[in-house]
């Protein structure tokens, strides 16, 4: 997993398949993140895709803006944006400018682990966890350890994107380590919100 747009490319594809599987009558679903159902959860991840393709350009992406909701049309959508996300990063012609303030593999990185995590949220939701790409939980997990600092975590209602750490077992799987890593409950299932 050296070519790190390769790398986005599995994650989108990972993602991209999950959102193929989404039902109209699961946007209302409940996800891992407390105030997301599956349609806020699918937005939000379209959403990123435009501010994840100003960066590819070189440009510094506005997070807050927020195109509109494209539901129920997300899977058609993803891909698109997917599909222009990834030309961005490989017609770059100068991989050493500078992307959002940071160098743009850092970038790329940071769009894997986006794009992983909410694929574990989803089939979460989507009771379909137990088919995803280890490799890019690996990653993902490495890459937010490091880069998750203090002042990112907190509450919803302190307007933190990510909530605190928690600590899984040593024999916890990638995804559990990733979503305890991201702030989200490892143990969480769908099953168990419906019982």
């Amino acid at each position: 997993m050296t070519d790190p747009v390769e790398l986005l490319a599995r994650a989108l594809r990972q993602t991209a398949g999950l959102i193929d599987e989404v039902e109209p009558a699961q946007a209302s679903l409940p996800t891992p993140c407390r105030s997301w159902d599956v349609a806020a959860l699918l937005d939000h991840v379209l959403a990123d895709l435009p501010a994840f393709i100003e960066a590819a350009h070189g440009n510094r992406p506005d997070f807050s803006a927020k195109p509109p909701s494209v539901a129920p049309n997300w899977a058609a959508e993803f891909r698109t944006r997917s599909d222009t996300l990834l030309r961005a990063w490989r017609d770059a012609r100068d991989p050493a400018k500078l992307a959002a303030g940071q160098e743009p593999r850092r970038f790329q990185d940071m769009q894997v682990a986006e794009l992983t995590v909410h694929a574990w949220d989803l089939a979460s939701a989507l009771d379909r966890s137990v088919d995803l790409d280890p490799e890019l939980a690996e990653f993902s997990a490495e890459w937010m350890a490091d880069a998750l600092r203090a002042e990112y975590r907190g509450s919803e209602e302190e307007g933190k994107s990510f909530g605190f750490l928690v600590p899984v077992p040593a024999d916890a799987s990638a995804y559990q380590r990733l979503a305890g890593i991201a702030g989200r409950d490892p143990a969480w299932t769908a099953r168990g919100m419906r019982n």
